[in-house]
């Protein structure tokens, strides 16, 4: 599967940033056939992950049958660049999917 390109625009060190407040993911306008299990949300700066989100660190699974998840506001406190983010799913079953991938750019102060 092709993620869905994310253009997720640009903050600058220190500041808030809210990424996904809240999410939900369908197959074929359908909840998917088996339940949201865990969810993580990486950084990658260069090739190397420099921060990831997951359940319990800022990351809630509201609702697992229907997919519906959130990520809390948070300081960006990594180095200035371009990061690549992408929102990871795995569902009851092991199946890992990866529905989001895009560009943030954090400036320095």
């Amino acid at each position: 599967m092709t993620p869905a390109s994310v253009d997720y625009g640009s903050v600058v060190f220190g500041d808030t940033l809210t990424i996904l407040p809240q999410a939900s993911v369908q197959f074929n306008n359908a909840a998917p056939p088996y339940s949201l299990a865990a969810v993580s949300v990486t950084f990658e700066l260069r090739g190397v992950v420099v921060k990831t989100i997951t359940q319990g660190a800022g990351l809630t699974i509201s609702d697992a049958t229907n997919w519906v998840f959130s990520v809390a506001a948070f300081n960006v406190a990594i180095e200035a660049g371009t990061y690549t983010v992408s929102v990871t799913t795995t569902d009851s079953a092991g199946n890992v999917y990866t529905f989001w991938q895009g560009a943030l750019k954090v400036l320095p102060k």
